[in-house]
């Protein structure tokens, strides 16, 4: 029954934060070992994964890999008022067709997530939804 409302695990929320990310292959197991990240925005975030914008470098053979699972992505998300990026994996879960070799919208899962990581993004979200995020923190994508 579509009645319009949100049906997902995780709060979402609408909010344009900096992130990098990098190919990865499945068996690599350090988040952090972060060496060339390339850096995109995010449309939403919640405690299940990351939905990204204009992700470039992911020709079409690329974004295959991560869409069957072959390959996984390394991130590195910047919280507003935290020093230190947070790390994890992701998985491709949905996409755009590349555009040449940028992915317009394609939506990420976190895996294998830190307790550390978990707990930070949950208090990020946590007070972004409650409103009390600094005001730099609630400026969503507006799109």
């Amino acid at each position: 029954m579509a009645d319009g409302r949100e049906r997902r695990r995780f709060p979402r929320v609408s909010l344009e934060l900096k992130v990098g990310y990098e190919l990865a292959h499945w068996k690599e197991d350090d988040p952090a070992a972060v060496h060339h990240p390339v850096y995109v925005r995010t449309r939403d975030v919640s405690l299940g994964g990351v939905g990204l914008a204009d992700v470039i470098h992911i020709d079409r053979h690329a974004f295959h890999q991560l869409l069957t699972g072959k390959r996984k992505v390394r991130l590195e998300i910047h919280l507003p008022g935290r020093e230190e990026p947070l790390y994890c994996f992701a998985r491709l879960v949905w996409g755009h067709e590349p555009e040449g070799d940028v992915v317009r919208r394609a939506g990420f899962a976190f895996i294998d997530v830190s307790p550390l990581f978990f707990h930070e993004l949950s208090s990020f979200i946590e007070a972004h939804l409650s409103g009390k995020a600094s005001h730099g923190e609630r400026q969503g994508s507006g799109e």
